[in-house]
């Protein structure tokens, strides 16, 4: 059996210590979104989409909690918001 250096070319991982360089996210589009960022980014509060918009099922919403726990993280996903909207132009008398 032949012996296989330790260092040889072909066993070591090419390393570089070029900086690393965060791509163009500016056209990236979330697909969960907290409550404030409803807010922010639609602005629909978060009465409106606890009263109106999910318990009647027009936007999607998840409640992330551990077993037995009284709160959780509420998520809102954002494409059906978006959808929403959308389908509100449709509903408006010019």
């Amino acid at each position: 059996m032949p012996a296989v250096k330790a260092n040889s070319e072909s066993n070591q991982k090419k390393l570089t210590t070029e900086p690393v360089q965060a791509g163009d996210t500016s056209d990236a589009q979330v697909e969960w979104i907290r409550l404030k960022d409803l807010k922010r980014l639609f602005g629909i509060g978060k009465s409106y989409a606890y009263g109106v918009l999910i318990p009647q099922g027009h936007i999607k919403s998840v409640c992330l909690r551990q077993p037995g726990a009284k709160t959780g993280l509420r998520l809102i996903h954002a494409q059906s918001v978006r959808d929403f909207l959308n389908a509100q132009l449709g509903d408006q008398q010019p």
